[in-house]
């Protein structure tokens, strides 16, 4: 069976790393699984929370179990920073309003 690229498909040898018409990669590298960078993952998924979902998504797109995992965890502590966020932004906001009231409430009471 004679392979093709996948994006112009052009014939290509199984060796071929790259198309030999439009250059793209035929062989992605997989993303990385340190431990290192797992973490920094996952600590930039709770401080910077909408970026994780797209961090994740390389993970989610690979076909091994385990990469699939992290990317799903990833997405799962995504959505947790996320509700978190949105939380304590509703608490600050009827915290201020509240008080904004109740300074009204005195203005007109004077």
């Amino acid at each position: 069976m004679e392979e093709t690229c996948p994006s112009c498909h052009a014939h290509r040898d199984p060796t071929d790393f790259y198309c030999r018409n439009c250059g793209k990669n035929l062989h992605p590298k997989p993303p990385s699984m340190t431990p290192s960078s797992l973490g920094i993952l996952f600590f930039g998924a709770i401080l910077l929370p909408p970026f994780g979902i797209f961090w994740a998504l390389p993970y989610i797109k690979e076909g091994e179990t385990k990469y699939k995992i992290v990317g799903y965890a990833l997405c799962g502590v995504t959505i947790i920073s996320l509700l978190v966020v949105v939380q304590q932004t509703m608490q600050i906001i009827n915290s201020v309003s509240s008080g904004v009231s109740g300074q009204l409430q005195q203005l007109q009471g004077l």
